[in-house]
């Protein structure tokens, strides 16, 4: 058995930096330090934050009074809980990934032009809801493939076509094809971000080069890691969602002749070598 791996394996930039000015809280806090929500979507590395004193703050939940500060999670949030937050009375640490605050600069911009935005992406992921936050709700649109865009009112205003940072490169394309093809002057930008592009193609370079299963090793609960998963089916390749080295699923990887590993952008390193290092040793 042949084993690759992907030279993207680990953080991505955003969710590195979000997790780093967490650590940096941390250490500076004279009380407890909460994240609002999940800081990103992986458990281990929730686990390893919350055994170093980082707390998750749950929609619903009062904030406890010895709150020092609470961390905005990589995803983002809407302009009003950013507001609400800063009304508690505790430090606010905006840790949003630089370039989703980018989209969300994006679609304030172009609404406040007069455009109607049609943002790619998952309606029920956190990223999407704290961007739809950025236009009124009648001036933007979350569409998850491009089977919807037919679904849409005859528009008299201008339209641009944005992404959340994680989505399907394949899907992204479809959806703005068929959006260009019923609006012809529609503006179209890709806004996924380049560690997610890199990740699904070098997916497609595996398969390529002969890969008759993709591991990724990541959480289910993770909209990037899903998204790896479905570039690789989509394509034809078996595919596998592994939480760690220990996962019984890893079982099911002797009868592969040749196998790609790649991680989500919020799994550390460290989980996906090990996986490496254990198929090498059963490959040999």
């Amino acid at each position: 058995m042949k084993v690759f791996l992907s030279k993207y394996i680990g953080f991505c930039e955003g969710v590195r930096r979000s997790i780093a000015m967490s650590y940096d809280e941390i250490r500076k806090a004279n009380g407890n330090v909460y994240t609002d929500g999940d800081l990103v979507h992986n458990s281990r590395t929730l686990d390893r934050l919350a055994y170093a004193g980082i707390h998750k703050l749950q929609d619903d939940q009062s904030l406890p009074k010895n709150c020092d500060s609470i961390i905005v999670r990589a995803h983002g949030v809407t302009p009003a809980r950013r507001k609400m937050l800063g009304a508690l009375g505790c430090r606010v640490i905006d840790a949003t990934c630089p370039k989703v605050l980018r989209i969300a600069g994006l679609i304030k911009k172009y609404s406040n032009e007069g455009f109607h935005i049609l943002l790619a992406g998952k309606a029920d992921h956190p990223e999407i809801i704290g961007l739809c936050g950025y236009a009124p709700d009648e001036k933007i649109t979350v569409l998850s493939s491009a089977r919807e865009v037919s679904n849409l009112k005859t528009c008299s205003e201008k339209i641009i076509v944005l992404s959340q940072t994680t989505f399907e490169s394949e899907v992204f394309e479809e959806i703005a094809n068929a959006v260009l093809k019923r609006f012809k002057d529609a503006t179209v930008k890709n806004t996924i971000c380049s560690s997610t592009i890199n990740r699904q193609r070098e997916i497609l370079d595996f398969i390529q080069s002969g890969c008759d299963c993709i591991i990724v090793v990541g959480s289910k609960f993770s909209n990037n890691t899903k998204s790896l998963y479905n570039t690789a089916t989509a394509n034809g390749c078996h595919s596998l969602i592994i939480k760690n080295s220990q996962d019984p699923e890893l079982a099911n990887t002797k009868k592969y002749n040749c196998i790609g590993i790649t991680s989500g952008a919020s799994t550390d390193y460290q989980d996906a070598y090990e996986i490496y290092e254990r198929l090498l040793l059963v490959s040999e």
